[in-house]
């Protein structure tokens, strides 16, 4: 009975022996511990590959912008030729030499400040453009990490759709000429001003899409600097796969 009694008692403390050396199950929460870990080693993200074709749709966009502008100034030139022609016509038949000498300045300094400012709005898109998509390659690593990216997602969209519209109020801005309609001596002045308010007024519209643009790209950027962390997830080999969770928010623009 004694000897039985032993055997019960040296089991017993191997056991408690052997439940002590046994780790606690650790938590897997989605964001922590062991379910996140293997979350990411079966999702790694090749963060090079993803940014460098973020790189080559932003080059893209560029270079389809570069075109439209092209032609758009053949357009133009033919239009603006035909304009000019009409300008000196209707400058010819007045008798005030020296107003109709003001006139012309203002009508040649309205064309280059449109000029300018065409080829200042497409290098500064093209900037944004550039920007933003740093921007969302941050973005990606933000939701590797576990980051709430919606707040950013919603202003990456805004900043997207932005740039694509100011590019079109470019590209409609480029397109016009702003010479000044003369009908006579009297009304000469009245036409100037008139000239210049609605040159003015189309300038405004440009600056203020191109200010937009900088302030939606602006938000986002703020978005992600809330967070933590961000860089901690470090980029793998081309071989891997991209993970579900950080495809590009909706309404990033394409290559296209």
């Amino acid at each position: 009975m004694k000897r039985v009694l032993a055997i019960l008692f040296v089991f017993s403390v191997a056991l408690t022996a052997a439940a002590q050396t046994v780790p606690k199950t650790p938590k897997t929460d989605a964001n922590t511990g062991p379910l996140r870990e293997r979350w990411q080693a079966s999702y790694k993200v090749d963060f090079a590959t993803i940014d460098n074709e973020r790189k080559q749709a932003v080059a893209q966009r560029a270079a389809d912008f570069q075109s439209a502008l092209d032609l758009q100034k053949i357009q133009f030139q033919s239009t603006l030729a035909a304009q000019q022609a009409d300008f000196q016509g209707r400058l010819a038949n007045l008798q005030n030499t020296r107003g109709t000498q003001i006139v012309e300045r203002i009508a040649n300094r309205f064309q280059q400040i449109s000029t300018r400012e065409v080829d200042f709005g497409q290098n500064f898109l093209d900037r944004l453009d550039g920007i933003l998509a740093r921007i969302k390659s941050r973005r990606d690593k933000a939701a590797i990490n576990g980051q709430d990216v919606k707040v950013a997602d919603d202003a990456i969209t805004y900043a997207d759709q932005t740039i694509a519209s100011t590019r079109a109020i470019v590209l409609d801005y480029a397109g016009k000429s702003f010479g000044v309609t003369v009908t006579n001596d009297d009304t000469m002045k009245a036409d100037a001003q008139a000239a210049e308010y609605n040159f003015t007024a189309e300038l405004k519209k440009v600056q203020d899409a191109l200010k937009n643009a900088k302030n939606y790209v602006q938000t986002a950027n703020n978005a992600l600097k809330l967070m933590s962390d961000i860089d901690r997830y470090e980029a793998v080999p081309s071989t891997s796969r991209v993970a579900p969770s950080i495809a590009p928010p909706t309404g990033e623009q394409t290559g296209t």
